[in-house]
């Protein structure tokens, strides 16, 4: 572990099947309702065709379809447009808070890893909201049926703050995965 005032580095905190599980959960499990995704946003309810899509099977006849008028876009194309889900406590992207009001139960299986990370960090806390960020390599298609900021070759994480936490005492969890763990699996499933 290396500290900094405050910012730890766990190399290796997540052998590569934790990392496997936690990645297909990401988009299997965690993105699928009452999770809200970037999709939802922009085009409405999209029940759980980003999860058939990574999973190969054909979304549930109760799933809602996209709500935007133009072309709806083929479960693939949600796949590859996906760019975060919230999960826990719901972040209101416009208002740059979390809803006290509009919380869905933390997953137990991403609770365990974020408990044990900070205990190796020294913290002790029960997490209650978080963001998965999704990234992909792509390029831009000027065509696509949905706005530009969901074009797989706007993928990227930019400087930022986080600042809208209601407590500042707990420590702010951040797991990345590398695309190394997929190259040698062929399926989610």
């Amino acid at each position: 572990m290396t500290a900094i005032l405050g910012f730890f580095v766990l190399v290796d905190a997540l052998d590569d099947e934790e990392q496997w599980a936690l990645a297909v959960k990401c988009l299997t499990v965690y993105s699928r309702p009452p999770n809200r995704t970037n999709l939802d946003l922009h085009l409405g309810p999209v029940g759980d065709r980003i999860a058939a899509h990574f999973l190969g099977i054909p979304a549930s006849a109760g799933a809602a379809p996209p709500t935007a008028a133009a072309a709806v876009p083929s479960a693939s194309e949600l796949g590859s447009k996906l760019r975060w889900t919230t999960l826990g406590f719901q972040y209101d992207w416009t208002r740059r808070s979390y809803s006290r009001q509009e919380h869905v139960a933390f997953p137990p299986y991403l609770a365990a890893r974020t408990r044990r990370l900070g205990q190796a960090a020294g913290c002790s806390f029960t997490a209650e909201a978080a963001i998965i960020n999704y990234y992909a390599l792509g390029s831009r298609n000027d065509d696509a049926p949905v706005p530009p900021s969901l074009d797989p070759a706007d993928s990227t994480l930019g400087g930022h703050l986080d600042d809208a936490e209601t407590y500042f005492d707990a420590p702010i969890v951040s797991i990345r995965s590398d695309e190394s763990i997929c190259r040698d699996r062929k399926s989610l499933s």
